[in-house]
């Protein structure tokens, strides 16, 4: 396991860092997006199951995710004003062994 996906894997969830399944509509995090840009930023990990799952790995071949690009535009069709976001997708290996993807959406400081 590579040093960045331990790190999301396993940190502990803080003000700068939360996880979400991909199961979760879209719609659900971007409280979590608006929060992160209305305090310092922070990152938020879609297709890892937050601390209570045990950081289980589920990735998007869930087939009950949403698709990648669903949350990929969450800002854009939901508010007036857009946050300031970067997407990156990270390769991985899921819970049930198949190559998969997380998504780290990184949220700027509102300004």
């Amino acid at each position: 396991m590579n040093r960045t996906l331990h790190y999301y894997q396993f940190s502990p969830e803080t003000q700068y860092l939360d996880r979400k399944s991909a199961r979760k509509k879209p719609q659900e995090l971007l409280k979590h997006l608006i929060a992160f840009a209305n305090a310092d930023g922070g990152q938020l990990v879609v297709g890892i199951e937050d601390e209570k799952q045990d950081n289980i790995i589920t990735g998007f071949k869930d087939g009950r995710a949403y698709p990648i690009d669903d949350f990929k535009k969450i800002d854009r069709e939901m508010r007036d004003t857009p946050l300031d976001l970067s997407f990156e997708e990270i390769p991985v290996v899921n819970h049930k062994g198949e190559d998969d993807l997380i998504l780290v959406i990184s949220v700027e400081l509102s300004s």
